[in-house]
């Protein structure tokens, strides 16, 4: 089972129920703002892999029946951070023609990402 939380769900507030509801899932996939308004109320403007790679951690401990499943960040024009596990964290970037300058809409990349590797 695949978990997409709703964006506006993604609150200090709701950070232990969702963890407690991750055990129930095999693939947690908070978008990058969606895992940062877990644990700030006031995140940053810029993007942090730093501390998404220790929040999306902090989910994978708890995610799968046996804390053996994945969570994967999918964080739009900076590309993904996939964890499975502490030392199998996976930070990939954007993919786009070269000859692109500038990412102009990456709507609908995460979610196809995410069906992507459903499906392998």
């Amino acid at each position: 089972m695949v978990w997409e939380p709703f964006p506006a769900a993604c609150t200090t507030q709701n950070r232990l129920s969702i963890l407690k509801s991750c055990r129930l899932v095999d693939v947690f996939s908070p978008n990058h703002l969606g895992m940062t308004t877990l644990f700030e109320d006031s995140p940053s403007e810029s993007f942090q892999p730093d501390r998404l790679e220790t929040y999306a951690l902090t989910f994978n401990k708890v995610t799968g029946s046996s804390g053996n499943g994945i969570v994967i960040v999918r964080a739009g024009e900076h590309g993904s951070l996939t964890t499975q596990h502490a030392a199998n964290n996976v930070l990939l970037p954007s993919y786009y023609d070269s000859s692109v300058t500038k990412v102009v809409d990456s709507t609908g990349g995460g979610n196809t990402y995410l069906g992507g590797f459903i499906e392998g």
